[in-house]
């Protein structure tokens, strides 16, 4: 441990010099063999890459897998703004497939987001362009948000107009009061030039009163089977001229009059949703007028309306019924129609507490009854007129499915009892209770012991997710 002497401190210092560059030489050929590693592991990667089953997935395949994408701006919770333009970035061959599918490019969805941003600078007018180029013959979904008319958005709906031969579908909505009338009296220049139209969907986000005169743009359509034309009440939309004996499936807001004049030209409706302006003013058609849909099987129809108008309409074939507000007037009309099957009633109420259960009685092939009254209490005699026993008549005899809104607060005795007086027929009876959103779970708990020990079978869920119930219209 005693230090070097002179003499010894030149050896030790030729020694450190020689081991550095050992040590330099070694390092160099690690970094060397790093480097020749790194590029062999990527080397594989790559040709496993190749291997790889996705590879070998045929183009029609990945196509039907970026359809499921294209169409939509969300995967899950992550926003993905212009999907298919994303696809085509991300390699040479999902590139070659986007660019050469044209049903991928179909649908041109142009929403805006606020009324102060311009629609040229969320969808720009080269990429619209490009976008109609890349669809070629195919259909064209055209959806298409409008909020003043201004000089950009009608320069974009001049584009999408000189594409309207390829238009299976298009839907507008106008959100602004200034951008009706130029919208409506632009789109005339698309009569008879039409075609392939099947579907035309109108919305306006705003009470505007139009006037009389007509729109006759859609007077020419030989394809249009769907067309939706509603407003934000109290608007009042003019009159169209359609092809109304060819359309099947019908949504619309007009005077009670003129959705009686629809109707009677309109006899071929299989789907029908009816809303009404202008309730204040009294009808001009006759009492006893009577309007028979041969074909309808859906009606969607607000009482809170126009109550007494179906007592001038019959749908001797209706297998779903959406009824919503006051129920003692539907009584006539369900027994004019004895083939329902679905039956929902949403924010019920009733004078008479054998409304319900004459509906029930005049509609023996119902499977699937949605009953969401206004208050739940409502629904006690209900439960009991459906209770099955030797001496009593079961009125749904074919009765698979029941859904029921509860407060938390309702006895549901009688509600088990009905279940439990069905559980010993051959058709066991599904149920699902639609719980209000102030409901406490530890209440649902609570309340709920009796379902075990009687051993029946209840799915329970929120109100808020009771639209797979309830149907899309």
């Amino acid at each position: 441990n005693e230090a070097p002497s002179a003499a010894e401190l030149p050896p030790i210092r030729d020694f450190i010099t020689q081991e550095q560059s050992t040590l330099d030489a070694l390092n160099a050929h690690i970094e060397q063999l790093v480097s020749r590693r790194d590029a062999t592991v990527d080397s594989i990667r790559r040709h496993v890459a190749v291997l790889s089953p996705t590879r070998r997935i045929h183009a029609d395949v990945w196509c039907e897998i970026f359809s499921w994408v294209a169409f939509t701006r969300k995967v899950g919770d992550q926003e993905i703004p212009c999907p298919r333009w994303r696809l085509a970035h991300i390699c040479r061959s999902w590139r070659e497939i986007t660019l050469s599918s044209p049903l991928l490019w179909s649908t041109v969805d142009i929403v805006q987001p606020a009324w102060n941003v311009s629609v040229l600078d969320t969808h720009p007018m080269p990429m619209i362009q490009c976008q109609l180029l890349r669809v070629s013959n195919a259909p064209l979904d055209v959806s298409l948000d409008i909020w003043h008319a201004n000089e950009a958005e009608m320069a974009l709906l001049d584009v999408l107009m000189s594409h309207s031969h390829r238009w299976g579908t298009f839907n507008v909505c106008i959100r602004h009061v200034s951008g009706v009338r130029d919208v409506l009296l632009r789109l005339e220049n698309i009569r008879g030039r039409i075609p392939q139209l099947r579907t035309f969907d109108l919305s306006l986000k705003f009470s505007y009163y139009y006037g009389e005169e007509p729109c006759n743009f859609l007077s020419v359509a030989p394809a249009l089977r769907k067309v939706s034309l509603m407003d934000h009440r109290p608007s009042c939309l003019p009159r169209f001229n359609l092809p109304w004996a060819q359309i099947t499936h019908y949504r619309g807001a007009f005077k009670k009059d003129m959705q009686l004049d629809i109707l009677s030209a309109a006899r071929n409706l299989i789907e029908c949703d009816l809303s009404f302006r202008d309730t204040y003013s009294p009808p001009s058609y006759d009492v006893g007028t009577m309007v028979t849909l041969p074909h309808l099987r859906r009606l969607r129809f607000d009482v809170r309306e126009e109550a007494d108008f179906l007592n001038h309409l019959s749908a001797p074939l209706l297998q779903e019924a959406h009824i919503r507000g006051q129920l003692d007037p539907i009584l006539p009309f369900v027994q004019r129609s004895e083939t329902l099957t679905k039956l929902v009633i949403q924010d019920a109420y009733s004078n008479n507490p054998d409304t319900i259960p004459g509906i029930l009685q005049t509609s023996p092939n119902l499977e699937t009854l949605i009953y969401m009254p206004l208050d739940p209490e409502d629904s006690e005699p209900v439960w009991l007129a459906m209770t099955v026993s030797d001496h009593k008549l079961d009125l749904c005899p074919h009765l698979e499915f029941l859904g029921w809104t509860w407060d938390g607060q309702v006895a549901l005795e009688p509600l088990f009892g009905m279940i439990q007086s069905r559980t010993t027929s051959d058709d066991w009876l599904t149920v699902r209770l639609l719980v209000e959103t102030q409901v406490q779970e530890h209440e649902i708990g609570e309340r709920f012991r009796a379902v075990d020990t009687l051993g029946l079978d209840i799915d329970v869920s929120s109100v808020q997710d009771s639209r797979d119930l309830v149907g899309e219209w």
